[in-house]
């Protein structure tokens, strides 16, 4: 179910911590995917405040929530345009919880692409099993571009015409000046909550398209549908949402 809301970043930011932290004080673990982008300072804003919220229960939060990634720009790690980096960079406070980056080490190199990209693929089957089986409550911050992509998939990529029921559920390609490093539409399924910002006028074609149902390879932002409940915040009045 998609939820198309015009309201704040601050709203949807509040909206993750009341479901994410009703979770944890139900001892449910759970998994955050962030962006990076835009959307880099909602995550962090929204970690720090659970962090800020857990009291005296803070020592449980390295058990019970761990944040990762949707998708990672390649390169040595804490190169400039990483997801990561930017995170960091918008005060994302990273004690007492576990943090897993997807790049690990200084090379830059065909082999270590691949090494990384089996790595986070590893981390998402882990999650994906533990989350069929009950145990992992999955949540994710997520950005939609004017052209549709979400996540590292862009529209007629690889991954954007990836088969939903079959895995891996991380992939790499090379798009534009990055190589990619992104979950893949067989990963959207296992997402309980999402939360999108999209805001700005260049995002309401955009979003106007993702009310139709589309092929993933035109708009891989129609992926999202795939996920449990998603609730998309806009600075923009939309139109039938």
């Amino acid at each position: 179910m998609i939820e198309i809301k015009t309201d704040t970043q601050s709203a949807l930011s509040g909206l993750l911590v009341e479901e994410i932290t009703e979770r944890l004080n139900r001892n449910v673990p759970v998994l955050l995917l962030a962006s990076g982008g835009s959307t880099a300072k909602i995550a962090a804003e929204t970690c720090n405040t659970i962090l800020e919220r857990s009291g005296t229960r803070r020592s449980l939060l390295r058990w019970l929530f761990t944040l990762s990634l949707v998708d990672e720009r390649f390169g040595a790690e804490n190169h400039p345009d990483s997801n990561w980096k930017r995170l960091v960079e918008s005060g994302l406070i990273t004690s007492s919880m576990t943090a897993i980056r997807v790049l690990h080490g200084q090379e830059d190199s065909k082999e270590a692409f691949e090494h990384e990209t089996e790595r986070f693929n590893s981390f998402l089957e882990e999650a994906a099993v533990r989350h069929a089986a009950g145990h992992l409550y999955v949540a994710g911050v997520f950005g939609i571009g004017s052209d549709g992509h979400t996540a590292g998939i862009l529209p007629e990529s690889p991954v954007s015409r990836q088969d939903a029921g079959k895995r891996p559920y991380a992939a790499g390609y090379k798009a534009g000046l990055f190589k990619r490093i992104t979950i893949t539409p067989a990963f959207f399924p296992h997402l309980d909550r999402v939360a999108v910002w999209a805001g700005g006028e260049e995002k309401r074609k955009a979003l106007v398209s993702l009310m139709r149902d589309l092929p993933a390879w035109d708009q891989p932002a129609q992926l999202l549908k795939l996920a449990g409940h998603v609730t998309i915040h806009t600075d923009l009045i939309i139109e039938g949402s």
